[in-house]
């Protein structure tokens, strides 16, 4: 005997079993909650925003070029913020303010997102300990663009005032010397990246995210609850009606056996 599976069946399931499974989908809701705030630790974030900065890119490329570049400059200083140097010196700096943190330590609370399509890119410092992500959020902010230039920028010899004498004590008519020597200046002068945002204590957790759990664990009972009650329904093979005769067996019905109630209260018991 085979069983045809319609929209009606469906629906016959659902209008059957829909209270049994709003139960367990409030069950499972109020756990979750419960769960996600008793047991899951919180977590807070701070976020430093940066921006890529390269005057020669606007002379080496055109507008979709420019920021194709900084795409791929946003995720080279990304590297360089997660690299052994910068997570070495940032640990340094939290130990200096009393901290007791290796460089796996905070590679393990820094995450990063570039925006899309932008020059802009995120770093995220996230912690148990709110005022720790602070702490750390501010090293990151000071530390970052010194340590972005002196890995990506070509370093030179010269300071600032052999700068300038290459450009007007060797020849003062020399345009190219001139230029030679403003290149080299802006070169040693000009940031990689700048801060765009003022970094600010933030008290609310950022996770556990419990309105999210809460739908996410809620949407999955509902749908499994569901194809279990479905299941049972399927593998029920019961016959009840004369309509599940028609639609199981498909054969002619000859006739049924009433069924009656004997009334106990007669006299005699009969």
């Amino acid at each position: 005997m085979t069983r045809e599976i319609d929209f009606s069946f469906l629906l016959t399931v659902l209008k059957k079993a829909w209270w049994k499974i709003l139960l367990i989908v409030l069950a499972v809701a109020i756990v979750t909650v419960l769960f996600s705030h008793f047991f899951i630790p919180k977590k807070y974030t701070q976020e430093v925003v940066f921006r890529v900065v390269n005057d020669s890119l606007v002379s080496e490329y055109t507008n979709t070029g420019l920021v194709e570049a900084a795409m791929l400059l946003a995720q080279d200083y990304i590297r360089i913020i997660n690299s052994d140097i910068s997570l070495k010196a940032i640990a340094e700096k939290a130990n200096e303010k009393g901290y007791d943190l290796s460089a796996g330590k905070i590679s393990g609370m820094l995450s990063s997102k570039a925006a899309s399509e932008s020059a802009i890119f995120s770093i995220y410092v996230t912690d148990e300990d709110p005022k720790l992500a602070f702490d750390i959020a501010n090293i990151v902010e000071d530390v970052a663009p010194d340590i972005i230039k002196s890995i990506s920028k070509p370093s030179t010899d010269l300071d600032i005032e052999s700068i300038i004498e290459l450009a007007y004590n060797n020849n003062e008519s020399d345009d190219a010397a001139k230029k030679e020597a403003y290149n080299m200046l802006k070169a040693k002068l000009s940031p990689c990246v700048t801060v765009l945002s003022t970094l600010e204590y933030h008290e609310n957790p950022s996770s556990p995210n419990i309105s999210k759990n809460t739908m996410f664990a809620s949407l999955i009972t509902l749908v499994a609850t569901y194809i279990i009650f479905f299941i049972i329904a399927f593998l029920d093979v019961t016959i009840r009606t004369k309509d599940d005769v028609r639609k199981n067996i498909k054969a002619p019905l000859i006739g049924t056996i009433p069924t009656w109630e004997l009334d106990t209260t007669a006299k005699g018991g009969k």
